[in-house]
């Protein structure tokens, strides 16, 4: 019994040694190779840099437990510096998806689209040096990226992707080129104060700004005709003012709950806030909730033409008899 032992003690040691080409845990981790689209990477275990180069987009990472992860995904916990070279195109879902050490990324021009959750869940990531000619950034492409603070956008930007839980954002200035965003675009960035919205921006949707507690002023683009209440909840605003153009006002919760007070799911009170201002003279809609939760020191006002008909469909919506409705 002792001669098998040390038999299959020793051919271990054999396999892990290289003598026969099994894989084994001792084995070196590959600090080179390429994706599916022909892309090489390279990674500098001195300096911890990860850089990329080619003529296509880096893959996509299809995160689903059962796809094989891209080679260079084993230093994910390691590499701390990423560079994307002139050349690549653009960057794949789920890319960096969880590269908790990552702190910077520089990416040349040549790249076009940020995938969605490319970047999502890199906690450590303090700057990014974003490709100047960027169209796209889909969904949570920098989602919980808890330290990043600052961030430009160029103006080829087209569609921009929520920043959710980037819990260090101070100020964003969206360009004029946007044309569309997802829902829950900057909800739980807390420290974010400062946004500038797009000037075509057609919609606000459903949890935009919810939980920003330091966002005390907000001017929403004249061009807006959609407006989900629960954007605001949670934030430090003061005044909403519902442009000329708005038609349709929804709540924008998919749950049961009070927009403006602690939901079953959020506790987001909006405790500044004093005073609504719809302005436009074109609603039609009002989604019952829309206005729940707000306390009696907030005054709506609306235009004096439509008083009748407003106060009509806002108490029909659920607004409380304590909350005044005054005229502009």
């Amino acid at each position: 019994m002792e001669v098998k032992k040390w038999t299959a003690i020793l051919l271990c040691i054999i396999l892990c040694a290289g003598s026969i080409p099994i894989p084994c845990n001792a084995a070196a981790k590959k600090t080179s190779g390429a994706d599916g689209n022909g892309n090489t990477w390279v990674y500098n275990v001195n300096t911890k840099t990860l850089t990329f180069s080619g003529n296509k987009g880096i893959e996509n990472y299809i995160f689903d437990g059962h796809s094989p992860e891209p080679g260079w995904y084993v230093w994910h916990d390691k590499a701390e510096h990423i560079i994307v070279n002139d050349g690549v195109t653009g960057i794949g879902q789920w890319a960096f998806y969880l590269f908790v050490e990552l702190k910077t990324v520089v990416m040349a021009d040549s790249v076009t689209r940020i995938g969605y959750g490319a970047f999502s869940a890199c906690r450590n990531l303090k700057s990014i040096r974003l490709s100047a000619n960027v169209t796209t950034i889909e969904r949570e492409a920098f989602y919980r990226c808890a330290k990043l603070e600052h961030l430009t956008l160029p103006h080829t930007l087209k569609t921009l992707g929520t920043f959710g839980s980037c819990s260090k954002l101070k100020e964003v200035i969206i360009p004029d080129s946007v044309s569309r965003t997802y829902k829950a675009l900057f909800v739980d960035c807390t420290s974010l104060s400062k946004i500038k919205l797009p000037k075509g921006m057609k919609e606000i949707k459903q949890h935009d700004f919810a939980n920003c507690k330091n966002l005390r002023t907000l001017e929403i683009p004249e061009a807006v005709t959609t407006v989900s209440m629960s954007a605001f909840s949670g934030t430090k605003l003061k005044k909403i003012k519902l442009p000329k153009n708005v038609t349709t006002i929804k709540k924008g919760l998919s749950y049961r709950g009070k927009v403006f007070a602690v939901n079953y799911d959020f506790e987001l009170p909006t405790k500044n806030l004093r005073l609504i201002e719809i302005k436009s003279k074109k609603v039609k809609s009002i989604a019952k909730g829309s206005f729940s939760g707000l306390s009696s020191k907030v005054v709506v006002k609306v235009p004096k033409s439509r008083k009748k008909k407003y106060t009509k469909i806002l108490r029909e919506s659920g607004l409380e008899k304590k909350v005044k409705i005054r005229t502009l």
